[in-house]
């Protein structure tokens, strides 16, 4: 809960579209989300299943070890 906490934010359409086209950083809610959706224990802790909007299948999860 912590790690979406810190990144909530609030932009304008106008200033993500500006960000994406000329930052190398992922937009607050993508840092939020996409990081966790590679976290075994965050589908456990969270109860996501198939269908669920943040639910990514096991085989399309980045593994680093």
């Amino acid at each position: 809960m912590g790690w979406a906490q810190i990144w909530r934010s609030k932009e304008r359409d106008e200033y993500l579209r500006s960000t994406l086209q000329t930052s190398v950083y992922l937009p607050a809610p993508l840092r939020a989300n996409a990081a966790a959706g590679n976290i075994d224990g965050f589908y456990e802790a969270f109860n996501v299943k198939p269908g669920d909007r943040l639910y990514r299948a096991p085989e399309a999860r980045v593994r680093i070890w």
